[in-house]
């Protein structure tokens, strides 16, 4: 190509050249789904489905999606039994109950019967209700209610909204009251 075409000076074909280059790296640099994913991966574990929703919101098509996604999997980055192992695990300790953690779970896209897996593992491995006795203990400490009914209705409110059972929440919240008010009797 002759720099002095059709009378444009030289400096301008230049630019144009540079900007097709420009156009050719911004492709070469743009990632493929499967090193996406890794990237994704790589700041804390994810569920495939809640993988797959965030590629496709990237742009990336489902086919190359599907490509990623069974390569993620053949390399055991990307497991889901893993996956709800791992954030109910997570989510019990942030003293959540199982509703909760189920929630969550199928929330991310999980398959139901995996969940449900996960949580029976789980509810043999931890304790729901000391878990709870713990977070109704946490919460009577920063109450400053001074009646009794009412701080009784904040706590019980509260436990539920953690994913506590009602059933589990009313027992748990009796117990915590009555180490809680022995505690304060011991302090006065």
């Amino acid at each position: 190509m002759n720099p002095f075409d059709a009378g444009k000076p030289y400096f301008a074909l230049a630019s144009q050249t540079k900007c097709l280059h420009a156009g050719t790296m911004k492709r070469k640099l743009e990632k493929s789904a499967f090193d996406t994913a890794v990237d994704l991966l790589s700041r804390r574990d994810h569920a495939s489905r809640e993988l797959a929703r965030k590629l496709g919101q990237k742009g990336f098509d489902g086919e190359e999606i599907e490509r990623a996604l069974r390569r993620l999997e053949d390399l055991n980055y990307l497991n889901d039994a893993r996956f709800a192992k791992a954030a109910a695990k997570e989510r019990l300790h942030k003293r959540r109950g199982l509703r909760d953690v189920r929630r969550y779970l199928l929330q991310k896209g999980l398959d139901g019967e995996l969940v449900e897996e996960s949580l029976r593992e789980l509810a043999r491995q931890e304790d729901e209700e000391s878990l709870a006795f713990e977070a109704a203990l946490r919460k009577l400490s920063g109450l400053r209610e001074p009646d009794a009914q009412k701080r009784k209705q904040k706590l019980v409110r509260h436990l539920i909204s953690r994913g506590f059972d009602g059933e589990l929440v009313y027992r748990v919240v009796t117990q915590a009251e009555k180490h809680h008010g022995s505690d304060q009797s011991r302090d006065s």
